[in-house]
């Protein structure tokens, strides 16, 4: 979904139309994106082997997802790797919203990109709320939408498994 798009939902789940700034609504969204990607970002490649000791992630690194050569994470964050060659795969950030570009595409798989909105809506009942029982129980409801959202779109996408691929076709 696009930013405008994102913001177009925000206001359905919330009734509210033009009380928010775009500004405001993306902070919200990266912060849903950022807490989205450490499972169901996207993920990247590196190539590495054992001369890269002390090997330091780049700016759009999150979490390994799986390293081809036995390593150990250091206390300052860096990797030190066993002996040998391979390639590190890990989750990337997605780029973040700037709130300008209303065209501007979220790099989420496509079925989380609804997600930041209940996120969203989650933070505009509980910064309204200030003490009110019923907004905040909106705010909890809402913040509940999203977790369902998101531990179901995690549960799916580590199955890992074509569900094709358990079916025994008969030959005719």
């Amino acid at each position: 979904m696009t930013f405008g798009e994102l913001k177009t939902l925000f206001e359905s789940y919330t009734g509210i139309i033009d009380d928010v700034d775009n500004a405001q609504l993306a902070l919200w969204f990266n912060e849903a994106q950022l807490d989205l990607a450490y499972d169901l970002g996207p993920v990247a490649s590196a190539d590495i082997s054992a001369a890269d000791n002390d090997y330091s992630p780049g700016g759009d690194w999150l979490a390994v997802v799986a390293c081809d050569i036995p390593y150990t994470r250091l206390p300052n964050g860096k990797l030190r790797f066993g002996s040998g060659s391979g390639k590190i795969y890990y989750r990337a950030m997605p780029e973040a919203f700037t709130g300008i570009d209303d065209g501007q595409e979220s790099g989420l798989p496509r079925a989380a990109h609804y997600l930041p909105a209940l996120f969203a809506a989650a933070r505009y009942w509980d910064t309204e709320s200030e003490g009110d029982g019923e907004e905040s129980g909106q705010a909890a409801k809402w913040l509940g939408y999203y977790y369902q959202g998101k531990n179901l779109a995690k549960a799916r996408s580590l199955t890992g498994q074509n569900p094709i691929d358990r079916w025994q076709v008969a030959e005719q």
